[in-house]
């Protein structure tokens, strides 16, 4: 599903920025459901002001009321751009990872905590903050990027 939010723009005009497709219109990926996030795919806060996803090849935080006019990240990987095809995934070893189409891992959060029952959730939160958490509840890796 593509969702097109409305924005305003450099000199007053109005378009449409395509966000690419949310999976199921949702704040999170978990390694018990979809988790993995391609190209132009993107997790909402669920106040919709934030948005976490590969855009351009990179991973980051936007700001959506910002974005299509001003696409910085308030918040990116510290990878360089990821090569064409890249994609993040929750994996069940408790790791969020960056991997190019063939050439492996571009990034990881460095919480590799080996294999277990909890599910482990990568949630935009409507303060702009990106967490990655065990079990719904303990919060293994963050942006701090908490805006406001």
């Amino acid at each position: 599903m593509v969702d097109n939010l409305e924005k305003n723009c450099l000199g007053g005009k109005r378009r449409f920025v395509s966000w690419g497709r949310f999976p199921r219109q949702s704040s999170s990926i978990c390694t018990n459901g979809t988790s993995t996030l391609y190209n132009d795919e993107f997790i909402v806060s669920p106040n919709r002001l934030y948005a976490a996803g590969l855009y351009n090849n990179s991973f980051g935080v936007y700001n959506t009321a910002a974005f299509g006019c001003n696409s910085t990240a308030i918040w990116s990987a510290s990878q360089s751009s990821a090569p064409a095809g890249a994609y993040v995934i929750a994996q069940n070893d408790a790791n969020l990872v960056i991997y190019g189409s063939t050439s492996g891992p571009v990034w990881a959060a460095g919480t590799n905590h080996g294999q277990n029952d909890a599910p482990y959730c990568l949630i935009m939160l409507d303060s702009g903050n990106l967490i990655w958490v065990e079990g719904n509840s303990t919060v293994m890796w963050q942006t701090n990027t908490v805006q406001g």
